[in-house]
């Protein structure tokens, strides 16, 4: 699952460098690793 973590980081980073960010998106991907977090820390 670190695998997962570290991908979505480095999706968000890339995201945030680039001019062209949609907003929403990285909403998304922070709602997901809040999510995911939740799932792991659970289960």
């Amino acid at each position: 699952m670190n695998w997962l973590k570290k991908a979505l980081v480095t999706r968000y980073i890339d995201l945030h460098r680039a001019d062209q960010t949609r907003l929403h998106e990285k909403f998304l991907l922070l709602i997901t690793a809040y999510w995911l977090n939740i799932v792991v820390f659970y289960y």
